[in-house]
């Protein structure tokens, strides 16, 4: 304890000392205060009799806490000395929060370092010392994934990611052909038919899970409603895709218009063919927002027309008038951008 270096704080004298009283006979020790007792003392009479105090100064302040602690659990703080009698601690605990006591404990309310500061003080001495608080974020817990395919071929499908447990939670996903997306709630439209497996990874600071969900791309259900138009080769036109009336779109991404159209195996040769608004002339199409043709659940021409939608006379490459020749021929449109929905007639049109 270190008594040599003991300081004498008070001296106690009976307030009815009188003449042989010998008040002071015994000493007496708590913690790092001493009373020696002087029963000789004359003060009050003879041997009547007094006592003295003696503190030590605070020596060896420590202070410690049992960080990294997760955010919103409580951290424990604790402020020790080697020696100091009738010590008081406070603390600043680095976040605008104060405490007392040796071994106080508290809820930081942010992810981040703090310094935690505890000043010791008796009647003789006053001594500081700071420990450091770590508060991280809540481990990743209970991850689900999950889709709302079986969907058509050429519509979006919608993924989501959801956990029961963790804070500043990010989400990265492999979807399954080759493309990617963040977030808990991407959509995406597949490209042919088929099944992925969409792989999403929640990760924060300290930990991070893994989840699949599989995706299950369905053929365009056939309604019967092919349209046969007679072959005329000079010009050659043929309907693939009917008007559709603009009005609000009910959910961004949604298909509103799909079907199917069957074209003739024997085609025009040379000269060029189009995509147009007319069966007589060469106009522009719009679609509101894009267009999308497809032949055995592959894509094989994609048009979009922006933001507004901007009419566009569309030549189409020779491969892919080969590819739709003798084919049944998915026409779809769909909205990209949330606003509206609504298309011209779309005709293949052929240009000697």
């Amino acid at each position: 304890m270190g008594w040599v270096n003991a300081t004498q704080t008070a001296k106690l004298l009976a307030s009815d000392a009188a003449f042989d009283d010998q008040f002071g006979r015994s000493i007496t020790i708590d913690e790092g205060t001493v009373v020696v007792g002087a029963y000789r003392n004359d003060d009050g009479g003879t041997s009547s009799g007094s006592a003295y105090i003696f503190e030590t100064a605070i020596v060896g302040l420590t202070a410690f806490n049992d960080s990294p602690t997760p955010l919103g659990q409580i951290t424990n703080l604790t402020a020790t000395v080697s020696s100091g009698s009738g010590v008081v601690f406070t603390w600043d605990l680095g976040d605008g929060a104060t405490a007392v006591g040796a071994t106080p404990s508290h809820t930081y309310p942010a992810i981040g370092t703090y310094t935690a500061t505890v000043t010791a003080t008796n009647s003789l001495s006053s001594t500081a010392a700071t420990t450091t608080v770590i508060i991280t974020d809540v481990p990743v817990d209970g991850l689900v994934v999950v889709n709302d395919s079986p969907t058509i071929w050429g519509a979006m499908t919608n993924l989501t990611a959801t956990v029961t447990g963790g804070t500043n939670v990010t989400y990265t996903w492999d979807l399954g052909d080759g493309n990617t997306a963040v977030g808990p709630t991407p959509t995406h439209t597949y490209p042919a038919i088929g099944t992925y497996t969409a792989t999403v990874t929640a990760t924060n600071s300290v930990s991070q899970l893994t989840g699949t969900t599989v995706v299950t791309i369905m053929a365009v259900p056939n309604t019967g409603s092919f349209i046969y138009l007679p072959l005329v080769v000079r010009p050659f036109a043929l309907q693939i895709g009917r008007s559709s009336p603009t009005q609000p779109v009910a959910q961004q991404g949604d298909v509103y218009y799909i079907d199917t159209v069957q074209i003739p195996a024997q085609l025009p040769t040379g000269g060029q063919f189009y995509l147009s608004g007319s069966s007589t002339e060469v106009v522009p199409v719009i679609v509101d927002d894009r267009l999308t043709l497809g032949v055995n659940g592959q894509a094989i021409f994609t048009q979009d027309f922006g933001q507004p939608p901007t009419g566009l006379i569309i030549p189409l490459e020779a491969t892919t008038v080969a590819q739709m020749a003798g084919q049944t021929v998915t026409v779809i449109y769909q909205d990209v951008y949330g606003d509206q929905q609504g298309a011209t007639a779309v005709w293949l049109v052929w240009v000697p």
